[in-house]
């Protein structure tokens, strides 16, 4: 479905971005950013004016760790983002 979206500046580069190192179009990108946001789990609640969510308490990670969780998101949705 064609559709236009106003986008805030930041949000667009950051986009443009994800798009240029997954190799994929904008129109991928934010698809693939809408999905994982709405996926997403944290309940969001507002304190002062601000919306929050609680993290719950995880063990410690560090770079290895990270490198391995993107590499299994790549494995789960690349093939939905890498033109061929």
């Amino acid at each position: 479905m064609r559709t236009t979206l106003s986008l805030d500046d930041d949000l667009f580069d950051l986009t443009k971005r994800l798009s240029e190192q997954r190799k994929m179009s904008l129109s991928e990108s934010v698809n693939f950013l809408i999905r994982r946001g709405l996926r997403s789990s944290a309940k969001l609640t507002e304190r002062n004016g601000f919306a929050v969510f609680d993290v719950p308490r995880a063990e410690r990670f560090g770079p290895e760790d990270v490198e391995r969780a993107m590499n299994e998101e790549d494995a789960e949705y690349g093939s939905y983002f890498r033109k061929p």
